[in-house]
């Protein structure tokens, strides 16, 4: 179930927000999206009345979502391939007449990726593909961080070209962490959330560290296209994105495969399939 995403009036660009454990405050500017997690806006914390750093400011009504994105922020801190989180607080929102309308609401302040997603990439007609060595260190090193997920019992569930992003000199981070969750079976999370056009096959009750790897086979193929490579992608498809880097062209195979048990089954053993060969 999706929480409502729709804010409380007022709460939009040129208002303010208090973290009200730290006081640290907070300029909503423009809206840089809206979502199932919640709405984000472009924001500056202020100091003493002066705009200081600028964030990525999400405000959501959605409790589970923002603990798990707050938790696993502050997990992945140290990691160079995820989305840096600086704050994260509930705070009551008060609006209508007088002022009586009191709204529970949780915000998370995170690094602002001004070059936006792989999807913003894609839908940038003048962006050049990808060439096949910088896709295969890219995808090796966002693996790392994957991997410090999975070893954990986490599965991220939406590793999509919306929820990758571009960081300095076009390294790939991860981010929205608002539908990851950990597995309490051996057979998994329960896939009871996820982008439905990243599907793997084969996923019915049950979400497994696999199916992230899927996904991040379609990553690597997007990258190497030019435009976004949905779920359904046949292994032929690869061929032809891949001419020379032949141990490349395996490992995708290999990630999107339709069945399941042939794919690689945690980050880190696709990682030393790309560095070494399957």
């Amino acid at each position: 179930m999706v929480a409502p995403t729709n804010l409380p009036a007022g709460l939009d660009t040129g208002a303010t927000i208090r973290n009200p454990l730290s006081k640290d405050v907070y300029l909503l500017g423009d809206r840089l999206g809206k979502g199932g997690f919640g709405t984000a806006f472009k924001a500056s914390r202020l100091v003493d009345g002066e705009p200081t750093e600028v964030v990525c400011l999400k405000v959501t009504r959605d409790s589970g979502g923002w603990h798990g994105e707050a938790f696993l922020g502050e997990f992945l801190h140290n990691s160079p391939r995820a989305v840096r989180v600086h704050d994260a607080f509930p705070f009551i929102w008060e609006s209508g007449r007088q002022r009586k309308r009191r709204t529970i609401l949780f915000a998370l302040a995170s690094e602002l990726m001004t070059k936006g997603t792989v999807a913003d990439w894609c839908a940038r007609p003048d962006e050049p593909a990808w060439p096949e060595a910088r896709v295969r260190r890219e995808i090796r090193l966002l693996l790392a961080t994957v991997d410090q997920l999975h070893v954990n019992g986490v599965s991220h569930r939406d590793i999509t070209p919306g929820n990758v992003f571009l960081g300095p000199r076009s390294t790939l981070k991860l981010g929205d962490f608002g539908i990851a969750a950990m597995a309490r079976l051996h057979r998994g999370v329960r896939a009871n959330a996820y982008n439905a056009a990243f599907k793997p096959p084969n996923v019915t009750a049950f979400w497994t560290p696999a199916d992230d790897l899927y996904q991040i086979g379609l990553l690597a193929m997007t990258l190497l296209a030019g435009v976004e490579v949905v779920a359904g992608v046949k292994k032929p498809a690869v061929n032809g994105l891949t001419p020379t880097d032949l141990v490349l062209r395996d490992v995708i195979k290999t990630a999107i495969s339709s069945n399941r048990k042939e794919r690689f089954q945690d980050a880190d053993e696709m990682a030393r399939a790309l560095k070494h060969g399957p």
